[in-house]
């Protein structure tokens, strides 16, 4: 068993970065889900409603935030700088504090879009907190944990009772797992990556988001591969796959480091 893929996603809903190390604080890795698009409404856009979101990379250098897509030129932002003022928007109809951005950025995600936008970033100082767990654990605009962690082998379980395959993107993970079986990370309590202790808490509830290719940002007409899962991974709580972490403590972890598990 190693470690796969490490992603981070900046923009929530929009393309991730793969990273060879990442920074693990106490709402999950640096920058993850820190960043989200509002509309008009004040309601935090997800691919699950907007697609057009998965079509958008970012990129991060220091404090730059780097923005493209096809068909616009891309946008560079300082975010130390550009977020001023303090909103208040709604996420999966939860009141959310945010801090909304004063830059053209408005304007180039308005027009991608196709209709008023604004980016925000979380506000850390009025943090969320976790669904998942016990205790108060802060998370930025993450659906309702700080870490998702997806297992090789599980995906190519599935994969082989899928007729078109899917690639490891539709499901949005933090942290890729190569492991000996499939699913059998529902079953861990912690896991170790080098420096890092994590609890796992949870199975991962899919949504239609699987649904949705990553590169055409087109539903797939069949509902796959979540058809497909809820033949065999539903329970009362919904349709599982990748389980939820929480950091116990935090550092730096690397494509390299060893893992350790915890059953």
């Amino acid at each position: 068993m190693y470690l796969d893929q490490l992603f981070v996603y900046p923009i929530k809903s929009t393309r991730g970065i793969s990273v060879s190390q990442i920074e693990v604080t106490t709402t999950g890795f640096f920058h993850d889900r820190e960043f989200a698009v509002m509309n008009a409404d004040q309601t935090i856009l997800t691919a699950r409603e907007k697609p057009e979101l998965l079509k958008i990379e970012v990129a991060l250098h220091g404090e730059t935030l780097k923005l493209s897509a096809e068909g616009q030129k891309e946008i560079h932002l300082n975010y130390a700088e550009v977020f001023q003022n303090d909103v208040e928007t709604t996420l999966f109809e939860e009141p959310t504090s945010a801090r909304a951005a004063v830059h053209s950025v408005n304007e180039w995600l308005s027009e991608f879009l196709q209709e008023p936008c604004t980016l925000v970033a979380i506000d850390e100082k009025k943090s969320r907190f976790s669904t998942k767990t016990e205790a108060k654990t802060p998370i930025t605009f993450s659906d309702s944990c700080q870490v998702h962690l997806v297992n090789t082998a599980s995906l190519e379980d599935l994969n082989e009772k899928l007729q078109k395959q899917v690639n490891i993107d539709r499901f949005r993970p933090n942290i890729v797992i190569a492991g000996k079986q499939a699913y059998e990370e529902e079953k861990w309590k912690r896991i170790q990556i080098g420096e890092c202790l994590f609890e796992i808490v949870t199975s991962t509830k899919r949504c239609t988001l699987i649904t949705i290719d990553p590169e055409t940002a087109e539903k797939d007409k069949n509902q796959e591969p979540l058809r497909k899962l809820a033949t065999y991974k539903k329970d009362e709580g919904g349709v599982n796959f990748g389980v939820y972490l929480v950091p116990i403590t935090t550092g730096t972890i690397k494509r390299t480091d060893k893992v350790i598990i915890n059953p």
